[in-house]
């Protein structure tokens, strides 16, 4: 079982390299292998298996083929997960909101979603910086100006009548 789950894990993986180098189908391919692994390891609701979900409506965003992110988006959030899984979910409505800005369908409830969840994405240490930089870009490009947690941390560390 742990030889199928360090697989699945694999193949995850290999779908975020495939990502980087911007080979989309490949990456595609190889997040479908890891979620079809996983589930059948660790059923549908698994922390594991919503982040395999997610990375093709990632790809298919930077691709630009918005409506199947908002296709991949919309049936994450339909269905139940894990307590596990909650890290993972602020990532899926930051995506569901940008794909309704992008799509035209509801840019203000979109930016308000992609939003919030850029916020909970910042106040988590589940989220790499480059991935949490191109959330930023996205909603800066959108209107959205984003103060960098980070940042106001370190300005209030560094301010000496900071009350931090």
């Amino acid at each position: 079982m742990h030889a199928r789950i360090n697989w699945g894990l694999t193949l995850q993986a290999l779908g975020d390299v495939e990502a980087a180098a911007k080979r989309w189908p490949e990456a595609i391919t190889a997040y479908a292998r890891a979620r079809t692994m996983l589930e059948e390891v660790m059923g549908k609701k698994a922390a594991f298996v919503v982040a395999a979900r997610l990375g093709p409506a990632v790809v298919h965003a930077r691709w630009g083929h918005w409506q199947r992110t908002l296709a991949i988006t919309s049936a994450v959030l339909a269905d139940p997960f894990d307590e596990e899984a909650a890290s993972t979910i602020p990532q899926v409505h930051f995506w569901h909101g940008a794909a309704l800005v992008e799509l035209g369908r509801d840019r203000r409830a979109g930016l308000a979603e992609a939003s919030a969840a850029r916020g909970e994405l910042a106040e988590g240490d589940t989220i790499k910086p480059s991935a949490l930089a191109e959330i930023d870009a996205w909603l800066f490009a959108h209107g959205v100006a984003v103060v960098s947690v980070e940042a106001t941390r370190r300005d209030a560390a560094q301010d000496p009548t900071s009350q931090e």
